[in-house]
C-alpha cells in the first residue's frame, strides 16, 4: 500500500481477506488499486464510506490494513479473527474500510495521528498523546485476550510521540525521547538481553511492566515481524 502526495491511497497483492480494502475479499489485486476513505456517518453500519478524504497514512499488517485520513480518523479493513479491526467484533473479514468515526466507538471524538499494524493487533497515538490498542491482547495492553475495540493503554505519566507494531510486540517512543517495549520476547525483539525462551508476554502494568529499551538519544523507530 502506498500514499500519493495528494492523498490518493493505492492498495494491492494478496486479497484473501479483502485486505486492499477495494470490496473483494477472494484472490489477489495484481495491480494497485485506489480505496476510497471516507466520512463516517455517526451510528452507521458496515457499509463503505461515501464521501472521500485524502489520506495522509497507511499500515499494513499481516492480514489486514490500517489508514489515517486527514481530519485524524481511522479507518480499518481485512482480516478482524482476533478483533484487530477494532470494531466491537471478530467476524472473519471487512472488505471495505470502516472508519472510527461512528457512534460508540472509543476513537469517535479523537484526532488519531499515526497508526500501526501487527500480525493480528493494531496500536495508534492520538493528539493528546495517548496510545490505544486492539485485537491479540499478548502484544501490549490486555493479555491474554482478544480486544475487539479499541482500549487505552496505561502509560504510567507518559506522553507517546510514536507506536510500533511489530509481528507480536509494540514498541513505544515516549517524547522524553525513551522507547519502551512489550509483548512476546522469543527471538529477543524486546531488546532487554532476554529471549530464545518460550513466549514471555510483558504487558504494559502486567507483572514485568512495560520494559525500557537502552538506546542512545535521536532514534527513529520501526518494528518487524519477530
Amino acid at each position: 500500500a502506498c500514499v500519493s502526495l495528494d492523498g490518493h491511497l493505492l492498495c494491492w497483492g494478496s486479497n484473501i481477506y479483502g485486505q486492499t480494502g477495494t470490496g473483494t475479499s477472494w484472490g489477489k489485486v495484481a495491480m494497485p488499486e485506489s480505496v476510497n476513505l471516507g466520512k463516517s456517518q455517526a451510528g452507521a453500519s458496515s457499509t463503505a464510506p461515501s464521501l472521500p478524504s485524502p489520506c495522509v497514512s497507511v499500515s499494513c499488517g499481516y492480514h489486514h490494513t490500517a489508514a489515517v485520513d486527514s481530519s485524524g480518523e481511522v479507518f480499518m479493513w481485512g482480516r478482524n479473527t482476533a478483533g484487530q479491526l477494532g470494531v466491537g467484533h471478530a467476524n472473519e473479514k471487512m472488505p471495505l474500510p470502516q472508519g472510527s468515526r461512528v457512534l460508540g466507538h472509543a476513537l469517535e471524538k479523537e484526532v488519531v495521528l499515526q497508526v500501526s499494524c501487527g500480525v493480528s493487533h493494531t496500536v495508534c497515538v492520538v493528539s493528546g498523546g495517548d496510545v490505544y490498542s486492539w485485537g491479540e491482547g499478548t502484544c501490549l495492553a490486555h493479555a491474554g485476550n482478544k480486544n475487539t475495540g479499541a482500549a487505552t493503554v496505561d502509560l504510567f505519566g507518559h506522553t507517546a510521540a510514536l507506536v510500533v507494531a511489530g509481528g507480536n510486540h509494540t514498541l513505544v517512543l515516549f517524547t522524553d525521547g525513551t522507547v519502551w517495549a512489550a509483548g512476546e520476547d522469543v527471538f529477543g525483539e524486546l531488546g532487554g538481553g532476554g529471549g530464545g525462551a518460550p513466549s514471555v508476554i510483558m504487558p504494559l502494568g502486567g507483572e514485568y511492566g512495560l520494559q525500557r529499551v537502552n538506546l542512545p538519544e535521536g532514534v527513529s523507530m520501526g518494528a518487524g515481524g519477530l
